[in-house]
């Protein structure tokens, strides 16, 4: 045990010594009012009284005192580790009077009543006092000292055997409260130890998660400006009809297309880890949900040779449907990429009354025992140790089981090397029908004003550049600024933009929802869009309860144009 261990550990054993001592207040004045009640019966009145009134003020004293000490640092829990021996050896020299006393009297039964209340309190009270034997021997040693005098005292065999056992009765108590208190220290070590790896382990989960959001905002950064370039010239060889210049743009796409779902699920790891909100729950048709979900998957199912089927009853249950959907989309591609034949199948059945279980199960590979406890761990894959990009980068069930608990449920896996996989979870059931979803709006870029002024407001200067290009290469008017006060700056100038494109981070600890307040407060209402790389789940919360409109770089061009029509009919 190191020395702050060692401290710590007295420290908690002084706080519940303390707590101990205010529990038995009480029982512990009880009994001494009874051993004051057997010195009167022998006629001792005034002693009597007179130990029972200073004993009871000594232990009312020491209540009152202990609980207004703290044994937080070393200091403090020496200082109250000196103040309860203090106590102790107060309480130790008073405790034996009352044995002392009964050589005044007469009556042997008061001595034999004595002697079993205060070894009763001396044993309730030596757990109090585990490991630390200093302060036992001075409360516990005077007591038995007297009791071995004034049982010697008699001068007979009984009195001498009653002395015997005493004596032997105090030393197997002292080990008892040297070997509790050692037991006692092993544990708080090993609770100590585990608390100082719970804490290490929750801040490397921080430091990753630190990491991740920071590696990739800088990647979605340059990412989101490829994109932009590459839609810019896609769009020119589009006006130009250069075929040369097109097929590199379609280079751009198919790349970009590529790394579009590995950075989706960074992003989507770091929504769920920020818990933006709670989930507003509401009746879904599993069955219905099922059938979309497997149609969707239909066209890659028979790519692979597949058949992907449905087995559902009438089911409704509460959920929150694009959570649902996320959850089925990750099992579902997980199933196809381990199924090198066979089928896939997504199930809804009766799990208890009230409750469905949702499944999806297939003949594929199946999960060797000793992996299945980490198959929803982050980045963990079987059988892609070259950590080959088409396979996925292995967040896929963690972001579904992520997704199940914010649903109150949890995913469950049993599998069969060889046999295939099951993946399930439960949902409560529901009564009434769900309502029906009004149908997305789309928007067209024929839909959208041939003339548009933006501003764009971004501290990267190749992001700053790519967007412009691509707004542009649109004919739309793009004026860009690196920071606030310059964007500030154009709208003074006469600069008025009909939709403000902003970066979350703007540099000197600026924000995008700082600079659209800022606008809005000189009288700017053009509708506002920010546009960012960070995935951290603090920064995410905080953009989720500013009420602006999002879009996470990389921005594909279709995503903008549905982004600023929407903007633009709510305008």
């Amino acid at each position: 045990m190191t020395p702050e261990t060692a401290q710590s550990a007295l420290a908690r054993r002084l706080v519940m010594a303390r707590s101990q001592v205010l529990r038995a207040q009480w029982p512990i004045t009880l009994a001494h009012a009874l051993v004051a009640w057997a010195l009167w019966r022998d006629g001792l009145e005034t002693a009597a009284a007179a130990w029972f009134v200073v004993m009871t003020g000594v232990n009312l004293a020491r209540s009152w005192q202990l609980p207004r000490l703290s044994a937080v640092t070393e200091e403090e829990a020496q200082r109250v580790s000196r103040i309860a021996f203090n106590w102790l050896v107060v309480i130790g020299l008073l405790r034996p009077v009352p044995v002392l006393l009964t050589l005044l009297g007469h009556d042997a039964q008061g001595l034999y009543l004595i002697t079993m209340i205060m070894l009763g309190l001396t044993v309730g009270g030596a757990p109090n006092l585990a490991g630390l034997m200093h302060l036992y021997d001075v409360w516990a040693a005077p007591l038995f000292l007297a009791f071995g005098g004034v049982w010697l005292a008699r001068a007979d065999v009984e009195g001498v055997a009653i002395a015997l056992l005493l004596a032997m009765f105090f030393v197997v108590l002292r080990s008892y409260v040297r070997d509790y208190g050692a037991v006692l220290a092993r544990e708080m070590t090993w609770a100590e130890q585990l608390r100082v790896e719970r804490d290490r382990a929750e801040e490397a989960i921080v430091a990753r998660g630190r990491f991740f959001a920071a590696a990739s905002h800088d990647l979605r950064q340059p990412v989101a400006a490829m994109r932009w370039y590459g839609e810019a010239v896609e769009e020119h060889a589009r006006l130009l009809g250069h075929e040369g210049l097109k097929q590199i743009g379609e280079g751009i796409a198919r790349a970009m297309a590529r790394a579009d779902p590995l950075l989706a699920q960074y992003l989507e790891i770091s929504r769920l880890e920020a818990r933006e909100a709670p989930l507003p729950l509401s009746t879904v048709d599993l069955g219905e949900l099922l059938r979309q979900t497997a149609d969707a998957w239909a066209p890659q199912a028979r790519q692979q040779g597949l058949s992907i089927r449905v087995e559902s009853p009438e089911a409704l249950g509460l959920g929150d449907e694009p959570t649902l959907r996320r959850i089925l989309d990750n099992l579902v591609a997980n199933a196809i990429k381990f199924t090198p034949a066979g089928a896939v199948t997504l199930a809804v059945e009766a799990a208890t009354p009230g409750r469905w279980r949702v499944s999806v199960s297939d003949t594929g590979v199946g999960i060797a025992p000793a992996d299945q406890s980490h198959v929803f761990d982050d980045f963990f894959q079987i059988g892609n140790a070259a950590r080959a990009s088409e396979k996925g980068v292995g967040l896929g069930l963690s972001i579904a089981r992520r997704h199940a608990e914010r649903l109150g449920s949890a995913l469950r896996l049993s599998s069969m090397p060889g046999q295939g996989s099951r993946f399930e979870f439960e949902l409560s059931g529901a009564d009434d029908r769900p309502a029906l979803a009004a149908a997305p709006v789309h928007v067209q870029q024929d839909d959208l004003p041939a003339e548009l002024n933006f501003l764009v407001v971004d501290d990267d200067a190749e992001v700053r550049q790519a967007l412009r290009a691509r707004l542009e290469a649109r004919g739309w008017i793009a004026h860009t600024a690196s920071t606030m006060d310059e964007a500030l700056a154009q709208w003074r100038g006469g600069v008025v933009p009909d939709i403000v494109l902003a970066d979350h981070r703007l540099g000197d600890d600026r924000t995008g929802a700082e600079l659209i307040a800022a606008l809005r407060a000189e009288g700017c209402e053009a509708p506002a869009i920010i546009i960012t790389g960070d995935t951290a789940p603090d920064r995410l919360a905080q953009l989720s309860r500013s009420g602006l409109a999002v879009l996470h770089k990389p921005v594909s061009d279709r995503l903008l144009v549905q982004a600023v029509g929407q903007l633009l009919a709510v305008a």
